[in-house]
């Protein structure tokens, strides 16, 4: 279907494809109230909604990883495309003008328009518009905090749209798949088996046991500190599809990731899936990357702090996955030493806290006490915590 022609001049001529594809769900809500009254579509909206339908694939819809290499080139990591991959999103508007490029809308409006196209597979009978849904549904449901929006601005944007839409999709889809399902069982959480723990290398292979009902596996890795997400879909290998391929065989099933993790602790998880649908979610399994020439970061500390009466106190801080060792230090405000003593941190840290108990008795007074991280690649102090013992 070509680009529509002869419209209003300037800043006229834009159309919020947003505003269509909720034009067009009326329509189809419209088609819905004459099916249930047996009513007859004297109007000849269906067919309206099958040209737009083609209009939605042949020139709203875009590849996201592949629109914003060539329209932003360098802006997005490695990690944030692929999150993405595979999934669709519109672009913001409909211009009369032929060569003009607008911006693409990745967020959870793609909701309304995998619902619109939705309704024109169901009077239209076409497969390609409940193919072209499904890549607008993926995006539309995948956990994101995208290009900048105000937080208020996300938030009750993205309650809103999942309030309202999806849900045409979600019906239809159901009903579709309902007698394969009779048959076909739905995937099984997988179990995880590695990574776990402090890995060296950037891009691990993850491995768990298989599930012989699924033909696809999702990868969702999120990093604990700052939430940047790696997400991927991997086909069970030797199958058609451009996707990545997963690997099973003797019962595991192995991916290695296609771009590189930065440092930093994360959690992962995998769920499988089949004709019937996406299956549960996996427990989920920490690791943390650690490179090899990464020196440690500086800790922090817990207690004591304020007043004890306790003349041997132990001291506690957050572990450093970095420190393969940790000097604790304790001494008065002006800097004389009272204390101080290395350990290796397997000695001394379990659960993600690390703690030493002061082997001699302190007098009533003030104290300050710091830990020192260290590795083969570096070391840094802890900031000072003070402590007054008043027994």
């Amino acid at each position: 279907m070509p680009l529509p022609q002869g419209g209003p001049e300037g800043e006229s001529e834009r159309v919020s494809s947003f505003q269509v594809s909720q034009t067009l769900w009326t329509i189809g809500r419209y088609l819905d109230f004459c099916e249930e009254y047996n009513l007859t579509d004297d109007t000849g909206a269906a067919d309206s909604l099958e040209a737009y339908g083609d209009f939605i694939i042949d020139h709203l819809m875009k590849e996201i990883s592949s629109y914003l290499n060539t329209y932003h080139p360098g802006e997005f990591t490695q990690n944030e495309l692929n999150a993405y991959s595979g999934h669709y999103a519109v672009v913001d508007s409909i211009w009369f003008t032929a060569d003009f490029e607008t911006y693409l809308e990745i967020n959870n409006w793609a909701l309304l328009v995998a619902d619109t196209l939705t309704y024109i597979y169901k009077y239209s009978g076409k497969q390609k518009y409940l193919d072209a849904a499904q890549k607008l549904y993926l995006t539309g449901t995948l956990d994101q905090v995208w290009l900048g929006d105000p937080p208020v601005y996300i938030a009750s944007k993205d309650l809103v749209n999942s309030c309202n839409f999806g849900l045409v999709y979600m019906n239809e889809t159901n009903q579709t798949t309902t007698n394969d399902c009779e048959t076909n069982e739905y995937p099984s959480a997988p179990v995880l088996t590695s990574p776990s723990g402090i890995i060296l290398h950037m891009t691990p292979e993850l491995i768990w046991d298989e599930d012989t009902k699924a033909t696809w596996y999702q990868v969702y890795i999120s990093h604990t500190s700052d939430n940047s997400k790696y997400v991927q879909w991997y086909e069970i290998e030797d199958n058609d599809s451009t996707a990545p391929d997963v690997s099973c065989s003797e019962g595991k099933c192995s991916v290695t990731l296609g771009s590189a993790l930065k440092n930093g602790e994360y959690e992962w998880w995998v769920r499988g899936w089949n004709n019937c649908g996406n299956g549960d979610w996996s427990n989920g399994m920490s690791v943390t990357v650690q490179r090899e020439d990464t020196p440690p970061s500086k800790v922090t500390q817990s207690t004591p702090s304020g007043t004890t009466q306790d003349l041997t106190p132990t001291c506690t801080w957050v572990e450093d996955p970095l420190s393969t060792w940790y000097k604790f230090w304790v001494g008065y405000p002006n800097g004389d030493k009272v204390f101080a003593q290395w350990y290796e941190a397997f000695e001394i840290c379990t659960d993600g806290v690390c703690s030493v108990t002061i082997d001699m008795a302190l007098e009533n007074d003030n104290f300050e006490w710091y830990i020192k991280s260290w590795n083969d690649y570096g070391k840094i102090w802890s900031d000072g915590m003070s402590f007054t013992v008043t027994e």
